[in-house]
């Protein structure tokens, strides 16, 4: 009958359009759309491409030569472009089992780095990580810039930069610990051309920009 005939092409019709609603895999957010209304697609093309934001991580290269200061569940701090000044803390949760060779034929390896506190993170966000291998309270330290060969460092003494050895513990690019050779309330030159200063030149001290 003619009612029978409807209810077969209503149900087709439905049939039709439940394959044509897309439903996504896990939660997140549409990174990038492929296709148009209205275009025509072949099978197997990816109609857009989903980033689940609930569980960010970093994707961090490291040179070959640190693989064995590096290892599962370590602290880093990450630092993002987005977010000048700030520091994010971070773990370690995954590290790449092979080295890679780079278009400048340098060997790195990868490690997944998660966030350990929330924040407004986007999927693409540059970073830089640093890895924490040791960790001390209460150290005195001084600018990594301010060492000559990891040897000595220029103390001020009456308008003089006198070289003084020094002893050094843990540190990174950004500043070392002081063992022995310098105590608290020193005044060090960390000035541009601090190598081509000599023992016990003579020097100016002039306040910097802004003072």
């Amino acid at each position: 009958s003619a009612i029978i005939q409807a209810e077969s092409a209503l149900n087709s019709a439905k049939a039709v359009r439940d394959k044509a609603i897309i439903k996504a895999p896990f939660d997140g957010i549409v990174a990038t759309v492929n296709v148009h209304e209205g275009e025509g697609i072949a099978v197997g093309i990816p109609l857009m491409y989903l980033v689940d934001n609930s569980d960010l991580y970093i994707e961090a290269p490291f040179d070959e030569a640190n693989a064995g200061q590096i290892s599962l569940n370590q602290k880093t701090r990450i630092e993002l472009d987005a977010f000048p000044g700030q520091v994010f803390m971070g773990e370690i949760f995954e590290i790449s089992p092979v080295i890679t060779i780079t278009k400048e034929f340098t060997r790195t390896f990868t490690v997944k780095v998660r966030f350990l506190e929330q924040g407004n993170f986007l999927a693409g966000m540059s970073a830089d990580v640093t890895v924490i291998v040791s960790e001390k309270d209460d150290v005195l330290y001084v600018p990594s810039e301010s060492l000559i060969r990891d040897e000595f460092a220029y103390v001020v003494e009456k308008d003089h930069a006198v070289r003084r050895p020094v002893t050094l513990g843990i540190g990174n690019w950004e500043t070392r610990e002081i063992v022995d050779g310098l105590k608290e309330g020193d005044m060090i030159i960390t000035s541009v051309g601090i190598k081509g200063l000599a023992d016990g030149v003579k020097i100016k001290i002039v306040p910097s920009l802004g003072e």
